[in-house]
């Protein structure tokens, strides 16, 4: 497995230049966009997940509009790859920011809709991470976030541990 990653990360900012401040990943150590670090490193799947940063940002139909760019992108650019979107995975529900207007479960749900919805209609694999990570009352799992009292959205071992089962269990 490779990874391309960057610290805020989203479909929204990835679509933008490539600057000395801008948010892209990086590949053999040098900056670039998402779609040219996929070509780069030569794969043939690609498991993605952006949005949670998107939601807050964007909200919820211009995220969904940016990832199918990206997505589209990534697919020019490496003809052939299978995608393999994830969902957005919950928040707690003490973290200090659970409560913010555009970034919370209620959309992160729309989110996770208009993806699946978006990825049926393109011929994409859905992955629905989210499914293992709500408590009871709809929420992320306590014991899965790094930050419960903080921003209340990033994952502890356990929750990755969760994660990582679950793509061994659900993807094609």
């Amino acid at each position: 497995a490779q990874f391309l990653t960057a610290g805020s990360l989203g479909s929204g900012n990835a679509l933008g230049a490539v600057t000395e401040s801008s948010v892209h990943p990086r590949y053999n150590g040098q900056k670039m966009k998402v779609e040219k670090g996929v070509a780069a490193c030569g794969a043939k799947k690609v498991y993605i997940m952006l949005g949670m940063n998107d939601i807050g940002a964007y909200g919820v139909d211009k995220s969904v509009a940016n990832f199918k760019t990206l997505c589209q992108k990534i697919l020019k650019e490496a003809p052939g790859v299978k995608l393999y979107v994830q969902s957005v995975t919950p928040r707690v529900a003490q973290g200090a920011k659970s409560d913010n207007v555009t970034l919370n479960n209620t959309n992160i749900t729309a989110y996770n809709r208009k993806l699946a919805s978006l990825c049926a209609q393109q011929g994409w694999y859905f992955v629905n991470v989210a499914e293992v990570m709500f408590d009871s009352t709809g929420h992320l799992i306590r014991s899965y976030c790094s930050d419960p009292d903080g921003m209340g959205m990033h994952f502890s071992f356990d929750g990755c541990r969760a994660w990582i089962e679950y793509l061994y269990t659900h993807t094609a």
